[in-house]
């Protein structure tokens, strides 16, 4: 009977109180990467003794902290990816108060590719002044913002669709898919005499280089455009003869 009497002491003197935050406590995010992420959260008490802090992921326990600790770097995140976080605070018989939250998405640090085998078509018009150029749909984990275009190393113009017609010849065009961070894939090139290539050395937004990478590519001219070239180009040699020798006469 006294045991039962002394059970009964001990049980209702237990600690099922949990802690409390303070007030305006929350768990905040900073210095939020492709991969990684900082938090931090606010201060809690308990009416007996406070253990610590246990750290969540999407409802899963990563860290346990002591009292001592109210901020954690976070790391091996993937990129452009939403995550739930979580933090609890725990008194020393193992009570836990209720969870502050914050959503964090990481940033996009992958750049867009070109598919396998991509290919170029570029039509010049009549008098070779201007050229037409289209290519296939960048593939991006989020998604193509833009196309920017370089001509002889020279930003040249950019659009959203996989077509635009610009002043130029028919070689020296670099044609890069870019994302909405900036991250640039590498090049396709005009080339006519080179094979084309599906590798791609991607060039994430952080880079100071402007789009250095390429991949050359073969340029497909019908063979009505063919004839049309090989005309502008007599013509070119007959101007250039003329102006070397004024009386030249032609037959």
């Amino acid at each position: 009977m006294r045991y039962s009497l002394l059970l009964l002491v001990v049980l209702g003197c237990a600690d099922s109180q949990p802690p409390t935050w303070g007030t305006g406590a929350a768990l905040t995010a900073s210095e939020v990467e492709t991969t990684s992420v900082v938090l931090a959260w606010g201060e809690a008490s308990d009416d007996e003794a406070l253990r610590g802090y246990e750290l969540r992921r999407d409802g899963e326990p990563i860290e346990t902290f002591g009292t001592d600790v109210r901020e954690h770097p976070v790391s091996g995140l993937a990129d452009a990816t939403t995550y739930a976080f979580s933090v609890v605070a725990k008194d020393v018989a193992g009570n836990p108060s209720e969870p502050l939250h914050v959503e964090v998405t990481t940033l996009d640090g992958t750049p867009p590719t070109f598919p396998a085998n991509a290919r170029v078509v570029a039509v010049p018009n009549e008098d070779g002044t201007r050229v037409t150029l289209s290519w296939p749909e960048g593939v991006d984990n989020v998604g193509v913002a833009r196309y920017e275009l370089h001509y002889r190393g020279e930003p040249a113009g950019q659009t959203e669709t996989t077509t635009i017609e610009l002043e130029g010849g028919v070689e020296g065009w670099r044609v890069f898919a870019v994302d909405a961070r900036g991250n640039a894939s590498t090049a396709i090139v005009a080339n006519g005499d080179a094979a084309a290539r599906a590798d791609t050395e991607p060039r994430a937004a952080s880079d100071d280089a402007v789009h250095p990478d390429v991949a050359p590519v073969r340029i497909e001219l019908s063979p009505a455009v063919q004839r049309a070239v090989q005309r502008t180009q007599a013509t070119t040699m007959i101007n250039a003869r003329l102006r070397v020798n004024p009386d030249l006469t032609l037959r």
